[in-house]
């Protein structure tokens, strides 16, 4: 098995442009940028627009962030809202270029959790007592994400030339996503899947916190 450190030697070792997209968006040409922005329905929140495009409502604060609004806003249908993939968001606010292997390692997590989540909203419902027993390939996957959850909030630590100041409240939001995920990989779900939402929450503030931390020249805490 290879070390943390070994893999991100490897990782470095392989050139940005092969790594997987994280998203729908696509490279930025004209055409391509329109599925960048969602037009608002009537009867549409911004929580169904991020539920819609992120996987869950918790990434409302992302599109808020985006988009530059800030606490209740009432939006006219047919208002168009911005909705870059996060891969793209990261890559267009300057993350991904400091951070290149913890972004990636942050997204493609992410999309690990997400494609066992469904089975785990399905056994928390199903049994209803707060305690479910995850199979065993679940919670592999569960394992596995918390881990290298917590190996990107490490590398985060690590003071890079252009970081001024690390960005410590995504390293603490990593961290609880560490310990949520290997709390869930042991039975821990509530029938209303809160668990599960608070995995997404504490990402979206993770995201946003990257976000706001590059945009201030990586010196944001």
């Amino acid at each position: 098995m290879r070390t943390g450190r070994q893999q991100i030697a490897i990782f470095l070792l392989t050139p940005l442009l092969a790594l997987p997209s994280h998203g729908a968006a696509g490279t930025g040409t004209a055409g391509e940028a329109n599925r960048y922005v969602h037009v608002l329905r009537v009867g549409e929140t911004l929580r169904d627009v991020a539920r819609e495009h992120y996987g869950s409502a918790s990434y409302v604060r992302v599109v808020e962030l985006v988009n530059d609004l800030s606490g209740p806003v009432d939006l006219e249908p047919g208002s168009r809202i911005r909705v870059p993939s996060l891969d793209a968001l990261l890559a267009d606010e300057g993350v991904s270029p400091v951070m290149p292997l913890e972004t990636y390692t942050l997204l493609e997590t992410r999309s690990s959790f997400l494609e066992v989540e469904d089975r785990l909203r399905a056994l928390a419902r199903d049994q209803g007592t707060g305690y479910v027993e995850i199979p065993g390939d679940v919670r592999a996957v569960l394992r596995e994400a918390a881990g290298k959850m917590w190996d990107v909030a490490m590398a985060l630590r690590v003071v890079k030339p252009e970081v001024r100041i690390i960005p410590n409240r995504a390293i603490c939001q990593l961290k609880a996503i560490s310990f949520q995920l290997n709390r869930i990989s042991y039975g821990a779900l509530d029938p209303r899947c809160h668990d599960l939402d608070v995995v997404h929450e504490k990402l979206a503030w993770a995201i946003c916190n990257l976000v706001v931390w590059a945009r201030n020249g990586y010196r944001y805490r």
